[in-house]
């Protein structure tokens, strides 16, 4: 993987390469960083909606400034990254529910079947967590990392598929807009 220097308009406003950034494959549109627009709707809720609201802006990756830029992806990198969150939170809630049904079971385990039935849970709970942990760690593609330089005026990107930084036209930029003196 290769690292890109763009002028910050470009990823900004979508204006990259139809080259996936991720796979160097053809695209079918620009995809941005999700925002945060639904979490205006838990105000309306009142004070539980104003907590969850605080939690969620506290918990969120990006503290501080934000930059979305819209980054060109293939069908098939689009659809692991929408997919990849929905099956890493089904693993974890499984695997609590299941520890939790068999530590349940457990403390009720008086016959041979109760304990043959809390040991197939305990199996069950041990395939959920590997799987959660492996949707964590091992299918987890890396990311397209984005950084802004100090004069907010390029834009590098970390981690992008070679096709994706050849196909990159490489622009020309005048004195004044690289804020060099002239």
């Amino acid at each position: 993987m290769d690292n890109v220097t763009v002028f910050v308009d470009d990823p900004v406003l979508g204006r990259l390469p139809s080259v996936c950034v991720r796979h160097g494959d053809p695209t079918i549109e620009a995809v941005g960083a999700p925002s945060f627009g639904t979490l205006w709707l838990l105000i309306l809720l009142g004070p539980v909606g104003w907590i969850a609201a605080f939690i969620l802006s506290t918990t969120t990756s990006a503290r501080g400034e934000r930059l979305t830029v819209r980054l060109p992806l293939c069908e098939d990198a689009f659809r692991r990254n929408r997919i990849a969150p929905r099956l890493r939170s089904f693993a974890s809630v499984a695997t609590i529910v299941l520890a939790i049904a068999t530590f349940a079971m457990a403390v009720n385990a008086s016959s041979f079947l109760w304990i043959f039935a809390t040991a197939l849970l305990g199996v069950a709970t041990v395939l959920a967590a590997a799987e959660w942990h492996h949707e964590r760690q091992v299918c987890r593609e890396p990311s397209v990392g984005v950084s802004i330089d100090v004069s907010r005026r390029w834009v590098t990107l970390k981690g992008v598929h070679p096709k994706f930084k050849a196909s990159v036209q490489p622009m020309t930029y005048d004195d004044a807009t690289l804020g060099l003196p002239t």
